[in-house]
């Protein structure tokens, strides 16, 4: 008996499917590969931007890490300098008040030296012709008798010119021959020197050093005036420094006119050894 009909051949049933999932076709399953590739390139592509970006970004933080190093590195030095220019400001500021003493006392020194001479000169009429030590030996012997407080008003308001009464002319006068002789001018009052005040007290002081010129100055070497070696030693910045000098190293020598002068040689080395010492402050006039 032959078979017709649909079970005549053979019959292949398909494999049974998981549940819930349906196979793709070809196409899709190609698609999804395609897409998958471009994400996972996508995704490459945004981590190289990134570490890019993150590389970036710390080499500028190290940047500004160095930046700020260097700037707090000068921040302390400008500190520290700060504090040294501080110290260096409070110490010239001390300085310039002990110079401003140092002028003072020297100011005063010549204003008294200017006042000496006048002093000298202006002597009260009527007054005592004593010595200091004999003003010195009166006071000591102090008398307290009525005798010696009564004042004695006989020459108080005479002037110079009125007569004392007793001389019949001037060839016949005691208080004529009497009177003492004008003193001799004396060290620093002349032209230049009465100018120049700090020089009127340099030359005092240098002038108080003079004496008997020894044999060894009165030879026929060069000597220069008072004023020049003056001017010398203002310009080298000596001139509160020459009480320094001892005699032996200038030896000066009385002129007229309340002048002196010494030896060019002597004075050269004078101011050598002043300069040579120690450095000195120059005055200006």
């Amino acid at each position: 008996m032959s078979m017709s009909g649909p079970m005549a051949r053979p019959v292949e049933l398909p494999a049974r499917t998981r549940p819930g999932r349906k196979p793709m076709p070809d196409a899709v399953v190609a698609g999804q590969d395609r897409r998958r590739g471009q994400n996972r390139e996508s995704q490459r592509r945004y981590r190289d931007r990134r570490n890019e970006k993150l590389d970036a970004i710390e080499k500028v933080n190290t940047e500004l890490r160095a930046d700020r190093n260097n700037q707090e590195s000068a921040r302390r030095k400008a500190e520290e300098q700060l504090q040294k220019s501080e110290s260096a400001r409070r110490a010239a500021e001390a300085q310039v008040e002990e110079l401003q003493r140092q002028v003072d006392s020297l100011q005063n020194q010549v204003n008294s030296l200017r006042l000496q001479p006048l002093h000298a000169a202006q002597s009260p009429r009527g007054a005592s012709n004593s010595s200091p030590a004999d003003r010195a030996d009166s006071g000591a012997r102090f008398d307290t008798s009525e005798d010696f407080l009564e004042k004695d008003f006989t020459t108080q308001y005479k002037s110079v010119s009125e007569p004392c009464g007793f001389c019949t002319d001037v060839n016949n006068c005691a208080c004529i021959a009497a009177k003492q002789p004008p003193s001799a001018p004396q060290a620093g009052g002349c032209d230049d020197c009465l100018a120049n005040p700090l020089q009127a007290a340099a030359c005092r002081r240098m002038a108080a050093l003079a004496e008997t010129p020894s044999p060894r100055s009165m030879g026929a070497e060069s000597r220069i005036p008072c004023s020049e070696f003056l001017g010398r030693a203002n310009e080298r910045g000596l001139m509160s420094r020459l009480q320094e000098l001892e005699p032996a190293r200038l030896n000066p020598r009385h002129l007229e006119g309340g002048r002196w002068e010494t030896s060019e040689t002597e004075a050269a080395n004078a101011l050598t050894l002043l300069q040579a010492s120690k450095p000195a402050r120059k005055f200006t006039f």
